[in-house]
């Protein structure tokens, strides 16, 4: 007997977590003390936390084990979220609903027999008592005059100390001012300094030097926020902006991580001196640097260029990364002096050749983000100290077509020679790439090859990747119609392919087609319809029918893993098969086989949203589709097939469009039988169940 593999191994913790919270109360034992508390309105349940900081941030464990800090049996219990009351408990808030499922998430037919808007008049507020029963004694702090109000600063509830905070800066009680600089400097208490710090900020009666003592305190945490109420003062007072710049060396992670953020606004040579400091520390990687790279804007070329001119930072290991990355960020740069200088850093520098390589590399993909390239910034540049650069890039480029053509050379060497000519021209690189699109050649070289012919312009890139298409290998043809497709230009030539017999509709795959049969622009989509007509069914509701027959049928297992790995594993993987783009298929063996069956033969019928299918037409003419797996203020990430992204900056958007439909293209039907579907079928089922024990 076998038992559903969800009813055997906990996914997680939660159903549904909502309302996270720290206690910062003074009424439960210290035990309690920063502990984090989540509702998990599904399961009626309550969460606890035990918070450890860890460099920067903090790793949460459960507290509880083989069961949770609050249980009910009532299923109305919904804990949205919590409070820190005035008397130092957490306050439950308490939804109290019948149904808390979101009605889309709900089958219709269970939807008919439930009122979503039961328990709509209800709601609870629950206070959690200290274990021993005992109440901290609240008194009315409203008041109370200065003198006593402030000695809330080192009350052990936060309600206290916040509430004390917010009534003197309301109040804007200007006499209190001196009793605050006092105690920030003279307070035994970190968590009453910094109160205080934070209401003479508050009163804009933060003054440089209660700073400057606090910088040095012993408590880390307090010394973060002091850099971070130091920021509005560097750029009047240049000793507190130098004091606080030497907190690069601090022990704690908490406090260069801040440091990171807070450099961004000190002037600009100190802030590039102390980032500099800052990546030299090999102790600074993960959120530092990410900190790091947002205190960037308009020092990222000084910054670039201090790292490229020192040498013993060169060795490190972590060097290149740092390299690569401003490389990368330059290119995004609209102003084309800021990629000029790391174009120049990367062909004249001292740095090694590898890593002037990968530093070049990623220059040609920040530019390539914003619908640039090197020939565009070369093109741009018309100073007189860069004179020779055009000619000393040229001379990099030929002597990487060198390396391609050498056959003695490493793969390894080679394929690096390859990414680097994707940023030449065609006149460079066209011919020499294409020699690589032979059976003859490694795999690897022949796909990497087609990506970097794909991104050069001018020339006639469509006849070079087309001319050996019979002999190619399904990798390739994929490389080749991914290369054709991102260019609207280039779509025209795959069309003249299909109409030609030279490309068969057969050997594009599904997702392509739907590419073509959505594309943009009018003219091309209405020629690929014709083109492609009869092979998108759009009667699904048919083809559903005509499969019902595979219910009834056991299916093979075994076949049925080998038809994934054939037709599925290009965007799912299971037990490290295949490529993570769709839905983990490891829980859909808890859907029935026909609900099964609906989703590979009708997979737009309940598509989630976060797997739509996005298109994005860029300024320069390329057309991208994919699940939107980035969308941040600059750019959006697209992801496709096999996992691979394309990476666009908002600045060189022109359309972006969500087609509603999943990236799983409609027409399994076609390549794959009836039997065929009823081992898939078997497959996915038996990925949920494990032998139950006696």
């Amino acid at each position: 007997a076998g038992l559903p593999q969800s009813e055997r191994v906990p996914i997680g913790f939660f159903t549904s977590a909502t309302g996270v919270t720290i206690y910062r109360g003074g009424a439960y034992p210290e035990e309690f003390r920063g502990n984090a508390f989540i509702g998990d309105v599904g399961a009626n349940l309550i969460h606890r936390k035990i918070m450890t900081p860890n460099g920067a941030s903090f790793v949460a464990k459960r507290a509880d084990e083989m069961t949770e800090f609050v249980t009910s049996t009532d299923n109305w219990f919904r804990p949205v979220n919590f409070v820190n009351a005035p008397d130092g408990t957490l306050y439950i808030l308490d939804m109290y609903r019948e149904t808390i499922e979101h009605p889309a998430s709900i089958p219709e037919d269970i939807k008919a027999l439930v009122d979503l808007e039961s328990g709509s008049d209800r709601g609870r507020i629950w206070r959690m008592v200290s274990p021993d029963g005992q109440r901290m004694k609240v008194e009315p702090i409203g008041k109370l005059p200065p003198d006593q109000l402030i000695k809330q600063f080192w009350s052990p509830n936060s309600w206290n100390r916040e509430t004390a905070q917010r009534l003197f800066v309301e109040r804007r009680d200007l006499s209190v001012v001196p009793s605050l600089r006092r105690m920030a400097a003279l307070n035994r208490s970190p968590l009453a300094r910094l109160h205080c710090l934070y209401t003479l900020a508050g009163l804009d009666a933060m003054k440089p030097d209660v700073l400057m003592v606090n910088l040095k305190h012993p408590e880390p945490r307090l010394r973060a926020h002091v850099l971070r109420l130091a920021e509005p003062l560097f750029a009047q007072d240049r000793e507190l902006a130098e004091a606080a710049a030497e907190r690069a060396t601090d022990d704690s992670d908490l406090v260069r991580w801040q440091l990171a953020f807070s450099a961004g606004e000190m002037p600009n040579d100190l802030a590039v001196a102390t980032l500099s400091r800052l990546a030299r520390d090999p102790r600074n990687t993960g959120d530092i640097r990410t900190a790091m790279m947002t205190s960037l804007d308009g020092k990222a070329t000084a910054f670039l260029e201090a790292l490229a001119n020192d040498a013993e930072f060169a060795k490190q290991p972590h060097a290149a990364g740092w390299y690569t990355e401003l490389a990368r960020m330059l290119g995004t740069d609209a102003n084309s002096a800021s990629g000029l200088s790391a174009l120049r850093i990367a062909i004249t520098g001292t740095l090694p050749s590898a890593t002037r390589a990968t530093m070049l590399a990623a220059l040609g993909d920040g530019l390539r983000r914003r619908g640039a390239s090197i020939a565009k910034l070369l093109a741009d540049d018309r100073s007189e100290s860069d004179a020779n650069l055009k000619s000393q890039v040229a001379d990099f480029f030929k002597a990487s077509v060198g390396m391609v053509a050498d056959v003695k050379r490493p793969t390894a060497e080679r394929m690096a020679a390859v990414r680097i000519l994707s940023l030449s021209n065609f006149a460079t690189a066209g011919e020499t790439l294409s020699q690589l699109l032979q059976p003859q050649i490694d795999p690897q070289l022949q796909i990497a090859a087609a990506n970097s012919l794909g991104q050069l312009d001018g020339g006639d890139v469509p006849k070079l990747l087309l001319a050996g298409w019979r002999s190619h290998s399904p990798g390739l043809r994929r490389e080749i119609v991914d290369a054709l497709l991102r260019s609207t230009d280039r779509v025209g030539s795959l069309l003249d392919a299909l109409q030609a017999g030279t490309m068969l509709r057969g050997e594009i795959e599904r997702d392509k087609k739907d590419l073509l049969l959505n594309h943009p622009k009018s003219e091309l989509r209405d020629r690929a319809k014709k083109l492609l007509a009869g092979d998108v069914d759009a009667n699904r509701a048919k083809v559903i029918a005509d499969y019902q027959s595979v219910l009834e049928v056991p299916g093979d297992v075994a076949k049925g893993k080998l038809l994934f790995q054939q037709k599925c594993s290009n965007c799912h993987q299971i037990a490290g098969v295949g490529h993570v783009v769709g839905p983990n298929l490891q829980s859909v063996a808890n859907k029935s086989p026909a609900d099964l069956l609906i989703a590979i033969l009708d997979p737009n019928r309940e598509a989630q949203p976060n797997f739509a299918t996005y298109v994005v037409e860029t300024q320069d003419g390329k057309v991208l589709n994919g699940l939107l797996v980035g969308d941040t203020a600059t750019s959006v990430t697209l992801r496709r097939a096999e996992a691979k992204e394309d990476v666009v900056l908002r600045s060189n958007i022109e359309t972006i469009v969500s087609n509603g439909k999943s990236l799983m293209p409609e027409g399994f039907e076609k390549d794959a039988s009836p039997a065929a579907v009823a081992d898939l079928l078997a497959y996915l089922k038996s990925l949920g169940m494990v032998e139950a024990k006696p």
